[in-house]
């Protein structure tokens, strides 16, 4: 049997381009990228290097609705495309969807991404992901979990990784109101729509842990 290995990464490279901290600049991408990934090096050595998170995609969307002066509908959903080196060229699909007044999303519930999609290359399987936002703020909290099966001597590595990525948002918003809004007309009274976009977001981990 093998021992336990437990492993907490702490490389100053990776500190230097993290951001762990809310207020700090993040790397920015316009298009998807994955470097060092597992199709060229395999999974093993790719999570060691560690491998880079790329975000793309990212939606939010709040909507507030109401039938009455008195009476509102709301919910808000977040929408967004996770990829790791050390599974490419696979994607994992983040969504989730609120109704908690008034900006749904506050970083204290925590959201399960879809298993990744699409082949795997390098020997690695797995990829399960969380994730938390806050929308006041513009921060996402990232964990995900993966093994690698081609170590020499047999056994598969795991590996864990947490990311604070501070998100600069673009967005627009649309509102009405009916000036000509009676009571039972069965029409809303008024109706507001806010979407906000982000860049693409290349990103390393900030903490990485590895067991053998």
């Amino acid at each position: 049997m093998p021992s336990t290995l437990t492993l907490l990464l702490t490389i100053l490279p990776l500190l230097a381009t993290s951001n762990p901290l809310p207020g700090r600049p993040t790397g920015r991408d316009p298009q998807p990228r994955i470097l060092n990934d597992s199709t060229s090096v395999g999974c093993l050595a790719s999570s060691w290097t560690p491998p880079k998170w790329t975000i793309s995609d990212f939606v939010y969307r709040g909507s507030w609705t109401y039938s009455t002066p008195a009476h509102q509908n709301a919910w808000g959903s977040v929408d967004f495309n996770l990829a790791t080196e050390a599974l490419a060229p696979s994607v994992s699909k983040c969504s989730a969807t609120s109704s908690r007044l008034t900006d749904f999303f506050y970083g204290d519930q925590t959201y399960r991404c879809d298993l990744p999609t699409g082949a795997i290359a390098g020997g690695g399987t797995g990829g399960e992901a969380t994730f938390e936002f806050n929308r006041a703020a513009n921060w996402l909290r990232v964990n995900q979990t993966w093994t690698c099966h081609e170590a020499e001597d047999g056994w598969p590595v795991t590996f864990s990784v947490f990311g604070f990525i501070n998100l600069t948002l673009d967005c627009t918003q649309d509102f009405y109101q009916n000036p000509n809004w009676t009571m039972g007309s069965g029409l809303p009274y008024s109706d507001r729509k806010v979407e906000c976009k982000s860049a693409n977001i290349v990103h390393s981990p900030d903490e990485m842990t590895a067991i053998a």
